[in-house]
């Protein structure tokens, strides 16, 4: 909420599991970004959470920023 934040960077580097509730609250954190007119950008996406966006459906639902 605020004004002087524009993007949430949530970085993956030291990500070595993630589920469905996990992905879900990415999705919430993303609806809540745009609705405040925000970005939500993930960044050191491991392959193996790239893969699962991909199977899902949401790999293009998420910005990707490279380390």
């Amino acid at each position: 909420t605020r004004s002087d934040c524009q993007t949430v960077v949530l970085d993956l580097s030291d990500l070595s599991f993630v589920d469905s509730t996990g992905i879900g609250t990415w999705v919430d954190l993303r609806e809540q970004a745009v609705s405040a007119d925000k970005a939500l950008t993930l960044r050191n996406v491991p392959d193996f959470v790239r893969r699962v966006l991909e199977i899902g459906g949401l790999g293009g639902m998420f910005a990707d920023e490279p380390a």
